[in-house]
């Protein structure tokens, strides 16, 4: 599998080419950190392996300059960011991989996560995990309806509707169950502390990711490839007759 991003910017697909950082395949990811304790929550990734990306060394090699976690031995990358638009509430998608996430396709190709792909998935024996835009997964105690957890990324609350999470950002998550499939909670809008928020919407209600509205109106579309992996992050630009402009194109191999 593996991929590559290409060069964002107003004008769209840039000179890059394919890159190492991209899209990633890979089998029996770790399964992320067991909290311990009835109220215990922990984040982790599990037991990670080589990054499965070919472009990182070579069939699941590492490269110096992409991190490993002495605890886990996870492979990880650090956040980039792929698009910010500004405004009093700014949207900004950036993107992380995360061996031991790489049982898991959320778009960007195995083990890669992105800024609107959180998550919470309800587990078994009670247990919760949400899933980071960095690939980051946090167990804790599910909570009842009306019952609010601290977990290590932020306070979680149960509601008849689905979930919200008070992240330690500042920005606080909505998961409808409108937007469920099975057990796994989709990230429907994000509020900040003044009240600006952004919408998203999915094809069909369960199906991917289609549109998000942002806290001033702007549209942005996730264009797919054929096989459902996310080809460009666009916003319609109102200056170019509403014509859609890629801040960022992603390739696969």
């Amino acid at each position: 599998m593996g991929g590559g991003a290409g060069g964002g910017g107003r004008g769209g697909r840039g000179g890059n080419g394919r890159g190492g950082d991209q899209g990633a395949g890979g089998k029996n990811g770790g399964n992320g950190a067991e909290g311990g304790g009835r109220n215990a929550g922990s984040c982790g990734q599990g037991s990670g392996g080589g990054c499965p990306n070919p472009a990182h060394g070579g069939g699941g090699g590492t490269q110096a300059g992409h991190p490993i976690d002495p605890v886990t031995g996870r492979v990880y990358t650090l956040a980039v960011t792929d698009m910010a638009l500004p405004g009093a509430f700014p949207l900004v998608i950036e993107r992380a991989y995360s061996s031991a996430q790489r049982d898991f396709d959320y778009g960007l190709g195995h083990g890669w996560n992105h800024s609107l792909g959180w998550r919470v998935i309800e587990l078994r024996r009670r247990r919760v995990r949400v899933v980071t835009a960095t690939a980051l997964a946090c167990e804790g105690r599910c909570p009842d309806e009306g019952e609010t957890v601290k977990l290590p990324i932020g306070l979680l609350t149960r509601t008849r509707e689905g979930y919200f999470l008070k992240a330690d950002d500042g920005i606080t998550r909505v998961f409808e169950d409108g937007f469920a499939i099975d057990n796994e909670f989709r990230l429907s809008a994000l509020l900040d502390r003044n009240g600006n928020q952004a919408r998203l919407f999915y094809e069909n209600g369960t199906g991917p990711l289609q549109f998000v509205n942002d806290s001033v109106g702007r549209l942005l579309r996730v264009r797919r490839h054929r096989d459902g992996r996310i080809a460009a992050f666009e916003v319609k630009n109102a200056s170019a007759r509403g014509a859609w402009t890629s801040f960022r194109t992603y390739e696969y191999l």
